[in-house]
């Protein structure tokens, strides 16, 4: 595995911890963080290829359910 698709991969699992903790109310304490979808989705169209929107919309979706 190259360090580029090693990046990726983390990059990727880091975007989907980031929208799991924010979007979800699992997690919520009395400071609530703010949604980090947008941004999360925006970071990975600029720096991850095109097989982790699908990934992180899922995520999403599971989040909210």
């Amino acid at each position: 595995m190259n360090t580029t698709h090693a990046k990726s991969i983390a990059l990727c699992a880091l975007l989907m911890l980031l929208m799991a903790v924010t979007r979800s109310h699992h997690f919520d304490s009395l400071t609530h963080l703010p949604d980090a979808s947008l941004a999360a989705f925006l970071l990975a169209g600029f720096y991850l290829p095109f097989i982790a929107f699908p990934i992180l919309l899922v995520v999403a979706g599971l989040a909210d359910y």
